[in-house]
């Protein structure tokens, strides 16, 4: 069974999916869609460490899509020569109307539509690609990359953390080298280190 597979059977039916978490993620969209829209990419990178300390505690598939998604938007938005480019405005504008359609699914409890506007906004930003293709090209596996290796640094089991977001464990041992090494070096190494490290290996 694919990854993508696993992540649909994980969300089961609309009548087991915690509807606490569903208002949640109302909550969290909406507050990820105005920051957007304002270009705030202070407030989006806070938005991004949370649900990532929210996935360690407790994965949820849908929180692991808009942590990669996050990430993507606050790379997007930190590149001003994309935002002057034509076509652009058109980009954003599909983006914020799939951020509403998230919203819209979520309140009816549509869990597969759901699903496919997160895959629409995935999209849309890959659609940069045609914009600026040596940077894009590789932004979303390394950001799923980066979490996965976050995820480790944190304390999830590194088997927990490539079936969780469907790295293999090599390419998370891989960003996650340099903390591996500092525990054999010294006695220990804090969180906010690994995860200084984790950030300039993904840069």
């Amino acid at each position: 069974m694919s990854h993508e597979s696993n992540f649909e059977s994980s969300l089961g039916s609309t009548k087991e999916y915690d509807k606490r978490k569903i208002r949640s993620l109302i909550l969290l969209v909406s507050k990820i869609q105005s920051q957007f829209r304002r270009k705030d990419i202070r407030n989006l990178k806070k938005v991004y460490h949370e649900i990532i300390n929210d996935i360690v505690i407790d994965f949820n598939p849908f929180e692991f899509r808009l942590a990669i998604i996050v990430h993507m938007l606050t790379k997007f938005i930190s590149k001003p020569r994309l935002w002057k480019r034509p076509g652009i405005a058109g980009l954003t504008r599909k983006i914020d109307s799939a951020l509403s359609d998230f919203i819209f699914f979520s309140k009816k409890d549509n869990l597969t539509r759901m699903l496919s506007s997160l895959d629409k906004i995935t999209s849309e930003i890959n659609d940069l690609d045609a914009y600026d293709k040596k940077y894009v090209g590789t932004l979303m596996e390394n950001t799923k990359v980066k979490i996965a290796a976050t995820m480790y640094a944190k304390g999830v089991s590194l088997s927990v953390a490539s079936e969780d977001t469907g790295i293999p464990s090599q390419r998370i041992l891989g960003y996650a080298g340099k903390t591996m090494m500092a525990d054999r070096l010294m006695a220990g190494v804090s969180v906010k280190k690994r995860l200084s490290w984790l950030d300039e290996m993904i840069e």
